[in-house]
């Protein structure tokens, strides 16, 4: 998936679907960390970096150095560094810690589905995968995942 088909399928799937005030868990994906706006780096032309700055309302001296404008940006970047996917609703987002599947409540889960298909698939065509797909899905209860909750839980402490 595109940062740009995950922005879409998160308002057009699951936004509408969450109650007020859920909790949107993510694991580190690179199309979940883009970024609103670039922050200037060494690469920035000196130019740019000047303009970023200023439509921060942080002023400058016209003589310094680039790298003096890139020591300001450091101390500042901090407060710009925001996610796009932090402003599509009005939920908590939260991101798993990065190297760490085993805390991913949907990584586990979608072991579950991949043993059914891998146990139940005997012609290996696609209409019978998809198929296999649904029941395995259907087959996802409360109690199983509430199972995987307790075991992430077990794994935190």
């Amino acid at each position: 998936m595109t940062g740009i088909t995950t922005k879409i399928s998160l308002r057009r799937s699951l936004l509408p679907n969450l109650e007020a005030n859920s909790v949107i868990v993510i694991d580190n994906a690179p199309y979940h960390s883009v970024m609103q706006e670039n922050i200037p780096t060494k690469s920035t032309r000196k130019a740019a970096i000047q303009a970023w700055l200023a439509s921060k309302g942080i002023t400058w001296s016209s003589d310094i150095l680039k790298a003096e404008l890139l020591s300001i940006v450091s101390n500042v970047r901090f407060q710009y560094e925001l996610y796009q996917i932090d402003n599509l609703a009005a939920h908590t987002v939260i991101c798993l810690p990065l190297y760490h599947c085993e805390l991913n409540l949907i990584e586990l889960t979608w072991s579950h589905v991949k043993d059914y298909i891998a146990s139940n698939n005997t012609t290996f065509k696609e209409d019978e995968e998809m198929q296999l797909t649904h029941e395995a899905i259907d087959n996802i209860t409360p109690k199983l995942w509430g199972k995987e909750v307790k075991h992430v839980l077990n794994i935190e402490e």
